[in-house]
């Protein structure tokens, strides 16, 4: 089950930033979490707050935007989203397809309050 590892990797990350950023608390997090990974959400949501419990990241609500597959040809340009790869472009036959969106996985915000150091 790698969403587990995803969840402790991005648990980590978390408590990272909230260090060097002197965060209070971090209210929410928002990934980018492309097709292709083959995650599933409600495991990796389950396995996220079971991995923030007792660390930094404890009570932040964890939002996941799915990000579909996309494909573009490297001879006519022709660009799309499809629901599975596909070997070969629909307009001019070539096989020189790229992936273009699908593959993503990293934080794209974090939802937090600043610490405020005050003096003596």
């Amino acid at each position: 089950m790698h969403e587990w590892a995803i969840a402790e990797n991005l648990v980590r990350q978390l408590a990272e930033i909230k260090e060097r950023e002197k965060l209070e608390n971090i209210s929410r997090v928002s990934i980018k979490l492309g097709i292709l990974r083959q995650v599933v959400n409600e495991t990796l949501e389950e396995a996220f707050e079971m991995q923030a419990r007792g660390t930094p990241a404890e009570g932040t609500e964890l939002e996941i935007v799915d990000i579909p597959l996309k494909v573009k040809c490297g001879a006519c340009g022709y660009e799309r989203e499809v629901k599975n790869l596909i070997s070969s472009c629909p307009v001019c036959g070539n096989r020189e397809i790229e992936i273009i969106a699908g593959k993503e996985l990293y934080i794209d915000y974090v939802e937090a309050e600043k610490s405020v150091i005050r003096g003596q």
